[in-house]
């Protein structure tokens, strides 16, 4: 689990802003391999590829995130960048190193895809998909909301 995620979501925590800082791990983003750069919001990090405008979250993050109405400037990639990358097979964990993702599909959405790591849980989300799962969350409130299928 990820000692710095945070408990609960704050006030402070929507409206902070976003602060980007180099890893010093040198982590490689597991579709194009280029660094991994760390996004902050409030107690929230999060890391983004500088090639390929990827996102990785650690366990369960990505949940968090999508809450943030600031998350929605995480997501600053080209989709047809994150596209042309959805097909690529055989990679990764960039935390766990040697450990294969595993590809799942999003209930509810198809084609979109998401990249887990069977070990530590994270999640790689390819340029554009973390913006489309985001709209599947105000979806899915809407729905609840009207009780509908």
């Amino acid at each position: 689990m990820n000692p710095r995620r945070p408990h609960a979501l704050t006030v402070q925590t929507f409206d902070a802003p976003i602060a980007v800082r180099s890893r010093e791990q040198g982590l490689r983003c597991p579709k194009c391999k280029a660094h991994l750069e760390t996004v902050s919001i409030g107690a929230l990090e999060v890391e983004h590829c500088t090639g390929c405008q990827g996102l990785w979250f650690d366990v369960l993050e990505w949940e968090d995130a999508r809450e943030l109405e600031v998350a929605a400037r995480l997501d600053r990639g080209d989709p047809s960048v994150g596209s042309n990358h959805d097909t690529d097979t055989g990679l990764l964990c960039p935390k766990c190193g040697n450990v294969p993702l595993t590809r799942l599909e999003v209930a509810h959405h198809p084609g979109l895809h998401i990249d887990k790591c069977p070990r530590c849980y994270g999640a790689f989300f390819d340029a554009g998909e973390f913006s489309e799962y985001r709209k599947l969350n105000f979806v899915e409130r809407l729905r609840k909301f009207w009780h509908l299928r």
